[in-house]
């Protein structure tokens, strides 16, 4: 599956791709409330397709907390779902959004996709 949301401009973009058995789905630009309620429905979707799921934020420039909201529903959703997650860092600047909220210890956070595809998959 790949798949951007038609009405998200240039900078802000989500898409979905499968690799093996896990969707990932991958996060570009500068993200804020504009496009939150469109990220959320999207994660939502992807998450119907695979029992693993990987948030890809490297290319993430900004992010505010409308789309960190949508970001953990998924999260909370795949967890009760008894799904496996595993998110790849974003930036350092990203980043700190999730520490300040101590968000990296309820989510698993990678360097890289491989790693993260990795990590899934050893715990299938």
């Amino acid at each position: 599956m790949d798949r951007r949301l038609p009405n998200l401009g240039e900078h802000r973009r989500v898409s979905a791709e499968t690799v093996d058995d896990t969707v990932v789905v991958v996060l570009r630009g500068d993200l804020d409330l504009s496009v939150a309620a469109e990220i959320s429905d999207f994660i939502e979707h992807a998450l119907r397709d695979s029992q693993q799921v990987a948030f890809d934020l490297t290319a993430v420039t900004y992010l505010d907390s409308s789309v960190l909201g949508a970001i953990m529903q998924g999260a909370r959703r795949s967890k009760a779902d008894r799904k496996r997650i595993a998110v790849v860092r974003p930036p350092r600047r990203v980043f700190e959004m999730f520490e300040m909220l101590a968000l990296e210890e309820f989510l698993a956070f990678f360097e890289t996709r491989e790693l993260a595809l990795r990590y899934l998959a050893a715990t299938a």
